[in-house]
């Protein structure tokens, strides 16, 4: 059985097709799309959706959330170039830049966060500071004239420069 829409159209309820269907004009789904097996959904005369490959459209618009199963990805480019995903058996989620391309993020305010989106680990401004934070307290800071470092350097096991608390230097080497 093969359905032939050529105008607008509107369904309340489920609708199931052996065939092939063809639709032309406006279609509204307000609920779940499920193609199986060989299935295909055309419109006019260019399949968008089957239930072997991903949609095909020059442009969209989703007016609601995008939802992936896990382990799936959100690929982009021919290569892909870039990808998007999370692994459920490690539980990571990956920002990829592939094939030795290059990843670059354009803003004039940068953060990175912690998952509750409380403490900042990383902050960096244009034509401003860059801080690295440690417990969401500031202990590398660029400036206009060079770094600030809040707290002590430990190089290796036995070297320190730090304050002795009395606002003096203190450097020290146990060799």
């Amino acid at each position: 059985m093969a359905i032939q829409f050529l105008n607008n159209a509107t369904f309340a309820g489920n609708i199931s097709v052996t065939g092939t269907s063809f639709l032309d004009g406006l279609v509204t789904i307000d609920h779940n799309l499920n193609i199986q097996n060989s299935g295909v959904l055309k419109m006019g005369n260019t399949e968008v959706i089957s239930a072997t490959r991903a949609i095909n459209a020059s442009t969209g618009t989703f007016t609601g959330d995008v939802s992936l199963a896990d382990d799936k990805k959100l690929k982009f480019g021919a290569g892909p170039d870039f990808e998007i995903y999370h692994n459920s058996t490690t539980n990571v989620n990956y920002i990829s830049s592939l094939l030795s391309r290059q990843l670059l993020v354009t803003t004039d305010t940068f953060r990175i966060l912690n998952s509750a989106g409380t403490e900042q680990m990383f902050r960096a401004d244009v034509d401003d500071a860059v801080q690295l934070y440690f417990n969401n307290a500031v202990k590398l800071a660029t400036t206009s004239s060079g770094v600030t470092i809040t707290g002590n350097i430990t190089f290796g096991d036995t070297h320190f420069i730090g304050d002795d608390g009395d606002d003096n230097l203190l450097i020290q080497s146990s060799a």
